[in-house]
């Protein structure tokens, strides 16, 4: 008889296991600076600089969300990692963005957009959009945009 397949690691199944681990050790870390619903300005950049360093880092949550861009089912890290919203998948990385930046009623805001920043950063994206900037119309193109 066949032998079953192997099972794939769990991260090699869902790329933002470790993430997800990563950011509920980072959040229950400053589970007592999130009293008031809002962070300080020196944890803001803490949690971007996580975020920056997170998606540097981990090359395949990076290829992820690079080659899945489109029609991946992705979950908010920050509410992961908050235990908001557990389990909920965003399809494609425009939607999850559009979440992560616009989100109003949670405790953690601010790492919110601090996530959506850095995603749109790793793919390309300008402040507010969804998509690459194109070519001719970056500052210095010498193309005519008409």
């Amino acid at each position: 008889p066949a032998e079953p397949p192997a099972q794939q690691p769990v991260a090699a199944r869902c790329p933002q296991a470790d993430a997800v681990r990563a950011c509920r050790a980072l959040f229950e870390e400053h589970a007592d600076d999130d009293d008031d619903g809002e962070e300080g300005e020196e944890e803001e950049g803490d949690v971007a600089r996580f975020f920056d360093e997170l998606l540097e880092k981990d090359a395949g949550l990076r290829g992820f969300y690079e080659a899945e861009r489109e029609t991946g089912r992705f979950l908010c890290l920050v509410c992961e990692g908050v235990g908001a919203r557990a389990g909920k998948r965003f399809p494609g990385c425009a939607a999850l963005v559009q979440h992560a930046g616009s989100v109003a009623r949670t405790k953690r805001r601010l790492a919110h957009r601090a996530f959506a920043d850095a995603l749109g950063r790793l793919l390309g994206w300008g402040a507010g959009r969804t998509t690459p900037v194109p070519v001719n119309m970056l500052p210095g193109s010498c193309q005519n945009v008409a």
